[in-house]
C-alpha cells in the first residue's frame, strides 16, 4: 500500500544516490526538440482542487520506481540537450520523500529542476533541503489567494488559510539564508481559474489581476520581507535601499529592494518555469 506522507512527516535523510558515468546518446536533427522533460515522482496529491483533474484519475496511485527515475535522469543527461526536468504533472512532488535525492543527482549532472508545488507541507525543514541546491526553480502554486477561494476550491482542511499562506514565508527565508541560486516564484492564479470563478478577483483587495502600480509592487514586496524575516530586516523609509539589516550575518544573503523578488545579485537565474 502506498503511504501518503502527511505534513507532519520529515524529509528523507538517507544517503545520496551514486552518480554514474555518462553514456552520451546521439541526438538526431529533430524537427521539434523538447523544452522540458517531465518525470512525475508521484501521482498522489494531498489537495482536491476543483480546477485540477487529479481526483478523476483512474490509474493506480503510487510513486515512481526508484531505478526507473534514476535511469530517466541519466538519459536526460546523456542526451546533452541541456533541458530541465519537471518533477510533477498532476501529483504533489513533495509527497515523494526521495525527491531531495533526485534534486541532488540532477545538480551533479548539471540538470535544472522545476518543482510546482501546492506547498501545503512545505515547512522550513523541507525548504532548507531544497535550497541547499542551486538548480531548482520552485513554483509555489498559490492559485487561491483569498480565504473564501481557498476554502471553496482547494479541498484541504488540515491547514487554515492563514496557516497555508504562512507556508510561503519559511521558504523565502530559507532561500536567502542558504544563499541559494535557485529561484522561487509564487503563482497567484491562472487565467483559467479566474474565468471559472470571478469572485477570486472581486474579493481580493489588491485586485492582483490588474497591472500593479509601481508603489503597490514595492509595498507588497516590502510587506512579504517584513513578514517573512522579522529578525533580519525591517523597513526603513530613509535608508538608500529601504532595507535595514539588524545583524551583519543576516544582511549577507538578503536582496536589495530592486532584487527582492529574484535571486541575490551574484546568482545566475534558472530558466523560467512553465506556468500552470
Amino acid at each position: 500500500m502506498i503511504k501518503i506522507h502527511l505534513h507532519t512527516d520529515k524529509p528523507s535523510d538517507t544517503h545520496p544516490l551514486p552518480a554514474r558515468a555518462a553514456q552520451p546518446m546521439p541526438v538526431h536533427d529533430w524537427a521539434v526538440q523538447p523544452d522540458v522533460f517531465f518525470l512525475e515522482l508521484t501521482n498522489h496529491c494531498n489537495m482536491h482542487c476543483t480546477f485540477c483533474p487529479s481526483d478523476y484519475l483512474k490509474k493506480e496511485r503510487g510513486n515512481a520506481d526508484d531505478e526507473l527515475a534514476i535511469r530517466f535522469i541519466e538519459q536526460v543527461r546523456d542526451l546533452g540537450l541541456n533541458k530541465p526536468i519537471q518533477f510533477n504533472v498532476l501529483g504533489e512532488p513533495l509527497l515523494n520523500k526521495k525527491i531531495y535525492k533526485y534534486i541532488d543527482l540532477c545538480e551533479r549532472y548539471g540538470i535544472e529542476v522545476y518543482l510546482i508545488s501546492n506547498f501545503a507541507i512545505l515547512d522550513a525543514e523541507r525548504a532548507r533541503a531544497i535550497f541547499q541546491h542551486d538548480n531548482v526553480a520552485l513554483v509555489l502554486s498559490l492559485q487561491t489567494p483569498t480565504e473564501d477561494s481557498y476554502r471553496r476550491m482547494r479541498g484541504y482542511d488540515k491547514l487554515s488559510f492563514e496557516q497555508y499562506f504562512d507556508r510561503i514565508l519559511p521558504a523565502l527565508r530559507e532561500k536567502f539564508a542558504n544563499g541559494s541560486e535557485s529561484r522561487i516564484e509564487v503563482h497567484v492564479t491562472s487565467t483559467s481559474n479566474m474565468r471559472a470563478d470571478s469572485t477570486i478577483q472581486s474579493d481580493f483587495e489588491l485586485n492582483m489581476w490588474d497591472p500593479f502600480a509601481i508603489e503597490d509592487k514595492d509595498a507588497f514586496v516590502r510587506g512579504l520581507l517584513d513578514r517573512s524575516m522579522p529578525s533580519a530586516l525591517s523597513y526603513a523609509p530613509n535608508s538608500p535601499n529601504n532595507l535595514r539589516p539588524r545583524t551583519r550575518a543576516a544582511a549577507t544573503n538578503m536582496p536589495s529592494r530592486s532584487a527582492a523578488t529574484t535571486s541575490p545579485p551574484a546568482a545566475t537565474p534558472c530558466p523560467k518555469a512553465p506556468r500552470t
